[in-house]
């Protein structure tokens, strides 16, 4: 028997370590020693690491629950507590509107920041950097969908409620 690591012929069949380099030869302990890591000790790759995150940053919320397990769900809670929060004074002058609204802009930067290393680290999906690029590419195209809808709708209502205080509060056509 031979030595996988170094190649050295062994004394006995029953050895359980190479006495060149001390790697296991015996066949169960040898299975262990070429197991394959688990993927999430892989690390990322240094290029893909380094790229923005598009929807991480334009659909934080979401992004978080389908990327960081049950830490998403925790930020996430504590978020929608926040903007609970923040409907309860928002009329009140208090300035947490304006407090909440920073820390959740904030967490959306970051989401963009590190969303990459945050999903490879945390997420499901680190089986190969092909794969792992296209679900963010993915999560990319439903926070740019979710984004332009948002914008198309303030829009429409915008129209609308203008068309509605021109046609029923006549005061307003003077001007």
């Amino acid at each position: 028997m031979y030595c996988r690591n170094c190649g050295t012929e062994q004394m006995s069949d029953n050895d359980k370590f190479c006495h060149s380099c001390g790697f296991a030869v015996n066949s169960l302990i040898a299975a262990v020693d070429v197991m394959p890591k688990p993927v999430h000790s892989y690390p990322m790759p240094t290029p893909y690491a380094k790229k923005w995150n598009w929807g991480g940053f334009l659909f934080p919320q979401l992004w978080t629950l389908g990327n960081m397990g049950w830490r998403g769900f925790l930020i996430v809670a504590f978020m929608f507590f926040l903007s609970v929060f923040d409907s309860a004074f928002m009329y009140a002058n208090t300035g947490y509107s304006f407090f909440i609204s920073a820390i959740i802009l904030t967490w959306s930067i970051l989401c963009g920041i590190f969303g990459n290393r945050w999903a490879w680290r945390f997420g499901s999906q680190r089986d190969d950097i092909k794969n792992f690029e296209r679900k963010q590419r993915i999560w990319w195209i439903v926070g740019l969908v979710f984004l332009l809808l948002t914008i198309l709708i303030v829009i429409l209502l915008s129209v609308f409620y203008a068309v509605i205080i021109m046609n029923y509060f006549p005061i307003f056509n003077s001007w």
